[in-house]
Order: C-alpha cells, then sequence, then structure tokens
C-alpha cells in the first residue's frame, strides 16, 4: 500500500505536506515510510483511503473549541502596537497603542508571533503562564505530536533586543510562519484553525484525492487570490486544504533553534544570533529553506534525524554568496550520501511589500544533486 501525494520536489508545500501527513499518520499508530520516487513524494505502509480518514480525524481533534488550537486568554488591557526599549514585541514605529475595538484575546496563547506589551504587565505574565498551562496539559497527556508542532512553530522571544534596545519577539517564531500580519492576523487563528474546520467537515475520501491531486477544494474567498498555501506556494496558486494542513504540521517535524547563539558556517564556532531558525535554513528572513531528497523507504524518525542534519543544510549551501556558503561542502555531500540522501531541494524565501503588510513566500526551488558525493561515500565514516 502507498499514497503518491500532489507535487513535485521543487514545491516547498509539497515537501512539507509530506512530512505533515506522515506525521498525521504516525500519530495514528502507522507503521509507515518515506520515500521519493519519480520527483513524487510517496508514503509506504498506508492506502489513500486510510491515510484520508486519519487526515479527517486529526483535523477533527483539532478543531474542537476545547482543543489546544483554540486556546485563548483574555486581555483586558490594549497591548502597545510599538516596541521601545525595555517593551516587549515587534518593532512598529506606526502605531504606540492598539486602536480601540482591537480584541487582543482573540490571539492564540499558543501563537509564535504576538504584538507588544508595556513591561512589566499583568496581562503579559497571565497570558504566558496561561502559555505554559497548555503545555503541562499536553505534557501529562503525551500528545507529542502537537507538542512538536508547538516547538516547531517557536514562541515570543520577549527576551530578546537589538542592539537599540528595541525588542525583537517576532524573531522567536519561525521564519516559516510567513501568514501576513495585517489587522492583527497570525497563523493560528487566521490559517490552521480556519483549515482545521475545512478539513474536518470532508470526508475521508474527498481528503485522499485532495491529498493525491485528484481534486483541489480551496478556502479561499472566490474572486481572490489564494493564501491557503501560506507563503508556501506562489501567491494566488489554487491549493486544497488538506494539503495546506499537512503542510503547515510538517513544521512538527522540523526542529527549531531558539535566538541565541548558531553555528558558523566557516568554522567550529557559535556566533550569535538573534533569529529562530529552523534545521535547514540559511541566511536572515529572507534567507533560503533546505531539504533533502531521498530514494529509498525511510521511517519517519530518520527522516527527522536526516532533515536536521547539519550536513544537509552545508550540501545546500553551494553557490550562495560567500557569507553563507559552507566551508566543508563536499564533506557535507558525503555525510548526507551516508544518511540516505541524493541531494537537497533549496528555496529562496523572500519578503515583499504588498499593500497592507509584508508577505512572505517561498520561490521556486532549485535541485542539488550528490551524485559527485555517492562515489566517495564508502570511504568516510559517518560523522555529525
Amino acid at each position: 500500500m502507498t499514497v503518491a501525494l500532489a507535487g513535485h520536489a521543487d514545491d516547498l508545500l509539497c515537501h512539507l505536506a509530506h512530512l505533515g501527513a506522515a506525521g498525521i499518520a504516525r500519530e495514528a499508530g502507522r507503521e509507515i515510510a518515506l520515500v521519493w520516487s519519480d520527483d513524487s513524494p510517496v508514503i509506504e505502509g498506508i492506502s489513500p483511503a486510510e491515510l484520508g480518514a486519519d487526515v479527517v480525524r486529526h483535523a477533527q481533534r483539532l478543531a474542537d473549541r476545547g482543543s489546544w488550537l483554540w486556546r485563548r486568554h483574555p486581555i483586558t488591557g490594549r497591548p502597545l502596537m510599538s516596541a521601545k526599549p525595555g517593551r516587549i514585541g515587534p518593532v512598529n514605529h506606526r502605531k504606540r497603542q492598539a486602536p480601540d475595538g482591537f480584541d487582543a484575546g482573540r490571539w492564540s496563547v499558543l501563537t509564535p508571533r504576538q504584538r507588544a506589551w508595556e513591561a512589566p504587565d499583568p496581562d503579559w505574565h497571565a497570558h504566558t503562564a496561561a502559555r505554559e498551562n497548555v503545555l503541562d496539559e499536553l505534557t501529562a497527556q503525551r500528545d507529542n505530536h502537537s507538542l512538536r508542532m508547538i516547538s516547531g512553530l517557536g514562541e515570543p522571544a520577549s527576551w530578546l533586543v537589538n542592539d537599540a534596545g528595541y525588542a525583537l519577539a517576532d524573531r522567536g517564531a519561525t521564519p516559516l510562519d510567513m501568514q501576513p500580519r495585517n489587522a492583527g492576523a497570525e497563523l493560528l487563528g487566521s490559517r490552521l484553525q480556519p483549515l482545521a474546520d475545512a478539513v474536518a467537515q470532508r470526508s475521508p475520501a474527498e481528503v485522499a484525492d485532495g491529498l493525491t491531486g485528484k481534486r483541489c477544494d480551496d478556502p479561499a474567498p472566490p474572486g481572490r487570490p489564494s493564501r491557503t498555501a501560506t507563503g508556501l506556494a506562489p501567491l494566488g496558486a489554487p491549493t486544497d486544504s488538506a494539503i495546506a494542513w499537512c503542510a503547515l504540521w510538517g513544521l512538527a517535524e522540523i526542529p527549531l533553534r531558539p535566538p541565541g547563539l548558531a553555528p558558523d558556517l566557516h568554522s567550529d564556532k557559535l556566533t550569535p544570533w538573534d533569529l529562530a531558525t529552523p534545521a535547514g535554513w540559511v541566511g536572515d528572513v529572507d534567507g533560503w529553506f533546505i531539504l533533502p531528497v531521498w530514494q529509498r523507504p525511510l521511517s519517519l524518525a530518520k527522516v527527522r534525524t536526516l532533515v536536521a542534519s547539519s550536513a544537509v543544510r552545508d550540501a545546500g549551501t553551494e553557490g550562495l554568496p560567500e557569507r553563507w556558503r559552507a566551508a566543508q561542502r563536499q564533506i557535507a555531500r558525503i555525510r548526507a550520501v551516508q544518511r540516505g540522501a541524493v541531494g537537497v531541494v533549496r528555496w529562496p524565501i523572500r519578503v515583499s511589500d504588498s499593500g497592507k503588510a509584508k508577505e512572505v513566500s517561498a520561490g521556486t526551488g532549485e535541485t542539488l544533486g550528490f551524485r559527485d558525493a555517492i562515489a566517495d561515500a564508502r570511504n568516510l565514516p559517518v560523522g555529525p
């Protein structure tokens, strides 16, 4: 039994949907393996009908208003919309306070990107305590899948300030959170919650057809460019809600390093870095994202290890500007081959100013093969 998902290797949405669908199936207790075959992502050990049923049940569980995805904490004050020295939140010089009627309580407790509060602020401390309570509940329930998702999304970096003293809380979120921030929008409330409702209302057969490319049920409003893919595909590209749901849950399978210290690409040293960086990320906010491709079936656990490998990231820096090019790229390619990779795909992540809010999106992926490294892989011991 196998499921060939819709999409191709140069499509970031497709890669993340591959990881996300496998994570959902694994959470349901399936013994599955992942592989790339003829430029298509395949999940072995499960049928399309079974995967469709697993995805629907997963969405229904998260669409329940009692789930962590919908947890909110009431905020009585008006959070600041700018970040002066000593305040908590992202820099925004245009507004000093939220406008009248702004409902800060609509933000999910677990959203990784929040506006600023005056510090110290009782509302902010209560909000943080509510977040920790949800994490404690999920830990007690042993809901490791949800915990990985929350970890992969990141959290507001309330401790992070730049040299001028401005708070940079947004940089604690994964840069793969590409939800535009106009009108207080954020990933959980503006994208994951509507997608949970949309997928939960579909039948397993409809979801299976959406995952395999036989149909496309896009919940985007008629007459407007689709943003269902949330930056993981070009703006306006029609995207099935089940594919988008699985792709966003693919973030659960990508480890995220919080702001602090990061490995230097040119040495073994750690250097200060004020951006949360997912495995495979190179550069600043407008950087590059790198994921492996492999041609023999691997368990999800092995795929996570491959995705997290610095060898995959370093091998994918070939051809980048010198600042972002790893020094030991050939050795990195050999190390990646030893872990099962036959190449990587690299996407440019770019920020564009579109109307009211900046939009972040992935460009077309560039495939970098490891053919020259495969013959040498047998002669080098496996390393980090």
